[in-house]
């Protein structure tokens, strides 16, 4: 016998159903770095300017994360939130070096092309040779 929290589940519209188990795997990602860096929401609000009630109701599902907001809490992050699968890499890279914005890989050649921050691009080609 189905509950009444069952025949209401029932009526959510897919795509409704999608889009929380989504924003939990954002909200328990952003927990999970977090937690391994040793940082609290404060921390994360202090990193990207913001209040720390403003991301507690982050957390709290009161805000529907764009892409744009993703982005700038995986580079104050230094961690990848959000990936598919057909993502490129991504290496977030602070100190003596400069802070990488984009690393791309190419499967077929093993080269790469990182653009950094102050948009300035860097291209390493490496190929194997067979005889």
């Amino acid at each position: 016998m189905k509950t009444k929290f069952d025949k209401i589940a029932e009526r959510i519209p897919a795509h409704t159903r999608l889009m929380v188990s989504k924003w939990f795997d954002i909200t328990e990602r952003i927990l999970e770095i977090l937690t391994e860096k040793g940082m609290t929401q404060k921390d994360l609000a202090d990193l990207l300017g913001k209040n720390e009630s403003e991301i507690s109701k982050w957390m709290k599902g009161a805000h529907n994360f764009t892409l744009d907001t993703i982005a700038k809490i995986e580079i104050a992050l230094g961690e990848t939130i959000l990936s598919s699968p057909n993502a490129r890499k991504k290496e977030f890279i602070v100190g003596e070096a400069r802070v990488l914005k984009e690393v791309f890989i190419d499967p077929t050649s093993g080269g790469t092309a990182a653009q950094t921050l102050d948009n300035q691009v860097t291209i390493s080609i490496k190929q194997e040779l067979s005889f």
